[in-house]
């Protein structure tokens, strides 16, 4: 059964905006995830939602991210399989995440 890890990341962008830099650096997700040996395999929006489809170590993750008007909701369903690295997928989601909704030239 997969087993889901949720963050939350909170900002104070708005919801529109939060949107537009998420839109914007989505190259810049597809290489961070790349250093971990993650793939993209989709990246689709649905109004404020954006669905992915992500592959590791032969693995398919999906996840959505929620954006909301002062906070952004990630979910991930982890198969069993990559289940062992929840907590530092969640750990790392926390740590570099705000980067991404932070001003240019103030990501990691």
């Amino acid at each position: 059964m997969p087993k889901p890890v949720v963050v939350t990341i909170s900002h104070a962008l708005g919801r529109e905006q939060a949107v537009e830099r998420l839109r914007e650096r989505i190259g810049a997700i597809r290489q961070a995830l790349g250093q971990y040996r993650v793939v993209m395999v989709k990246d689709e929006w649905a109004g404020d939602r954006l669905n992915l489809g992500l592959s590791a170590l032969g693995q398919t993750v999906q996840g959505i991210v929620d954006v909301k008007d002062d906070h952004v909701r990630i979910e991930v369903q982890l198969p069993w399989l990559l289940a062992a690295f929840a907590d530092r997928l969640q750990a790392l989601v926390r740590e570099k995440g705000p980067a991404l909704l932070g001003p240019p030239g103030k990501r990691d």
